[in-house]
């Protein structure tokens, strides 16, 4: 109880970090945003200019860092109608505009190769070079540290909500071992001494599932016989069946046409020691209904 205790406190205090984060986050995007300026980048109409472009064509990409237009190629469409693209490099030789082609590292183009269809538009649908989006300068530096700083944080107590989890499924499976453990030690003590008393004096085919019409196994259970119980359950028709203290299956109480088979030994009876088990071929090939 007491590890579940500070478990919990540990919980608590992952999911109050986890909460701050995430607003101090949110209010330092806030301040950078200025009133008036988009809150989105390349807000035009999807696929604007000659509709939805083809896998190959070459087409005008937003560049989401500053907001303007450069020369991409289509790689394929994603979920919600994304477009990967990659961003063409700087031709060599003939006349070209070098501010159409994006200038960056790789890790950078990797980093805006996935945009929406807003921000997307086929070359030959346009006479010139599109318009920088309505954003007045790119995200400030402090913004985008601000960012790291949240993502870093949250990883942290992601890792820390990891742990406690992990604690907490082991105290969990610990509480089940040791209520089996438990369990288990208590079933001799819940043991019963039975003997089957059949009417017609046949023997009866031990199943190996409580039911009647369950399988039959091997063993079987002769007039007269004492045997121990360690479970008892009662079955949907109203038949309690006997599970045998020594493995080998289950028997039932009563048979339907039949009538009683097995009966409880008196607490006097509890005391005489159990005769030894026939072996099965030593015992006669009776047969009869109670089977």
């Amino acid at each position: 109880a007491l590890a579940s205790l500070r478990l919990s406190e540990e919980l608590d205090k992952v999911l109050e970090a986890c909460s701050k984060v995430s607003a101090a986050s949110s209010q330092a995007e806030a301040s950078q945003q200025r009133p008036g300026m988009a809150s989105g980048f390349c807000k035009v109409a999807p696929f604007a200019g000659g509709g939805r472009p083809d896998v190959g064509g070459e087409v005008w990409a937003c560049w989401p860092a500053d907001g303007r237009w450069y020369r991409a190629r289509v790689k394929g469409f994603t979920a919600r109608d994304r477009v990967s693209v990659a961003w063409l490099p700087t031709p060599a030789g003939g006349y070209v505009e070098p501010d159409e082609y994006v200038k960056a590292k790789g890790s950078e183009e990797n980093l805006f190769s996935e945009l929406s269809s807003a921000s997307v538009m086929r070359v030959d649908a346009s006479i010139r070079r599109p318009p920088p989006a309505q954003i007045d300068q790119p995200m400030f530096e402090s913004a985008w540290t601000a960012v790291l700083r949240s993502v870093e944080a949250h990883g942290e107590n992601f890792q820390h909500l990891r742990r406690v989890g992990k604690q907490l499924d082991f105290h969990r499976d610990w509480g089940k071992t040791t209520r089996s453990e438990s369990a288990g030690s208590a079933a001799p003590a819940q043991q019963s001494v039975w003997r089957y008393m059949p009417e017609d004096g046949c023997h009866v085919d031990i199943r190996s599932v409580p039911s009647v019409s369950g399988q039959r196994t091997s063993e079987k259970l002769v007039a007269g016989e004492v045997f121990k119980v360690s479970e008892m359950e009662a079955g949907a028709d109203g038949v309690l069946y006997l599970k045998l203290a020594d493995g080998r299956g289950w028997v039932f109480e009563k048979k339907e046409g039949v009538g009683t088979l097995c009966v409880r030994c008196e607490e006097s009876d509890d005391e005489e020691e159990l005769p030894k088990p026939m072996d099965s071929s030593e015992r006669p090939p009776l047969s009869g209904a109670a089977e």
